[in-house]
């Protein structure tokens, strides 16, 4: 069976213990300054979003493999998805689109917990 491959934003690298994203090339920090009367500093930080790719087999509603498809990509942000997609595929999702929207609701709910 060939590998399909889903692709979900990495929005993991939020949570508390993923290390954060590295910063774009070129791009810097804004600097901070007092604001207001009293001087309480605004720090604004950012990181661009990076996509997070994982390579999948899926046989019925077993997932055979889940893997990063970039070595380079957070190994914990990869197993948290691949989890993610097991749960999924265990409660009845199993064309490539759904699976990718089952997964994309566990990472929205996951971040409106946290907030």
């Amino acid at each position: 069976m060939l590998a399909r491959t889903l692709m979900i934003a990495a929005l993991l690298a939020a949570e508390p213990g993923f290390p954060a994203p590295e910063p774009a090339r070129g791009s810097r920090a804004a600097p901070s300054r007092p604001v207001g009367q009293d001087g309480e500093d605004i720090v604004v930080t950012g990181a661009r979003l990076r996509t997070t790719k994982i390579d999948y087999r899926q046989r019925g509603p077993r997932i055979l493999y889940c893997g990063p498809r970039d070595e380079r990509q957070d190994a914990r942000s990869v197993a948290t998805i691949c989890d993610f997609l097991e749960t999924c595929a265990l409660g009845g999702a199993r064309a490539p689109g759904t699976l990718a929207d089952c997964v994309e609701a566990k990472i929205a709910a996951r971040s409106r917990r946290r907030d």
